[in-house]
């Protein structure tokens, strides 16, 4: 009677790390036997036998359960949020097995409740663009094709990701409004930065984030605002920012848009680690 369980979007969690990792991937990957003492250890532990059971019968709520073990602060990330270990599963089903993974910071602690632990694996735009996978009922629209044969630049201090790394994300950083044709602004902490190809990591990593943009707004999606490209036209300029957005279509659509910088909302903030 094997348990099984599964990263986000059916992609299977396997012996992508070891040490914690691997307890946390293996813990329903067990027999009967094994099955009857996990139900007698959680007994052991204080649970009811209706509480042991239930727990062996919800993967994902054990998962989270013994999870925090490990990661403590875990306990105050969103729901779509997913482990070190699933986000490392799903980058090699992404990239490919052979990219080199950094040690996941055990020392990470959210410094909003916002901010989560997010795997960023850098590419081309174009293709952080297609490893994104839109949520069940939603389709995905690039907008305008053209626009991924123009360079993205980055604002400074926007650092230029070559290799995969660990980054603390806040998926929700309010833009000053500024005059036209300005790059945007915003009160940034010491060792942050405006996020670029990281939100399109995030959208990867984490398939149902993006079925949470529309609840307080009908136009909802983060603005990448790290980056900045030239359209040569007087209404976009030098200073567009590049952003992920939905709305209805009247199906739900991700889209890969520019727009003015002045028109920035919400960005996402990223915290070196």
């Amino acid at each position: 009677m094997p348990f099984s369980t599964r990263a986000v979007g059916g992609n299977p969690v396997g012996s992508s790390s070891a040490g914690r990792g691997s307890m946390v991937d293996r813990l329903f990957d067990i027999s009967l036997g094994q099955g009857h003492e996990l139900l007698r250890s959680l007994q052991n532990a204080g649970l009811s036998a209706a509480q042991a059971v239930r727990l062996t019968k919800e993967p994902e709520t054990a998962r989270r359960l013994v999870t925090t073990f490990f990661y403590p602060w875990s306990v105050s990330m969103p729901l779509w949020w997913r482990t070190p270990e699933e986000q490392i599963a799903r980058a090699r089903y992404i990239w490919g097995k052979k990219i080199e993974i950094p040690e996941i910071p055990m020392s990470f602690n959210p410094r909003t409740p916002t901010e989560v632990l997010l795997l960023h694996v850098p590419s081309d735009v174009r293709a952080m663009w297609e490893s994104i996978v839109a949520p069940p009922g939603f389709g995905k629209n690039s907008g305008w094709s053209w626009v991924f044969d123009k360079e993205f630049d980055l604002l400074p201090g926007v650092p230029n990701h070559t290799k995969p790394v660990w980054v603390g994300f806040d998926y929700l950083f309010p833009l000053e409004k500024d005059p036209k044709y300005k790059p945007p602004r915003g009160n940034i902490p010491d060792g942050c930065y405006l996020a670029a190809g990281e939100v399109m990591s995030a959208a990867a990593q984490f398939t149902d984030w993006a079925a949470t943009w529309g609840a307080d707004r009908e136009y909802y999606g983060p603005d990448m605002a790290g980056y900045t490209i030239d359209y040569n036209r007087h209404e976009y300029g030098k200073t567009s920012i590049v952003c992920l957005r939905w709305r209805d279509y009247p199906i739900k659509r991700i889209s890969f848009r520019i727009i003015p910088a002045s028109l920035g909302v919400k960005a996402a903030l990223v915290r070196k680690l």
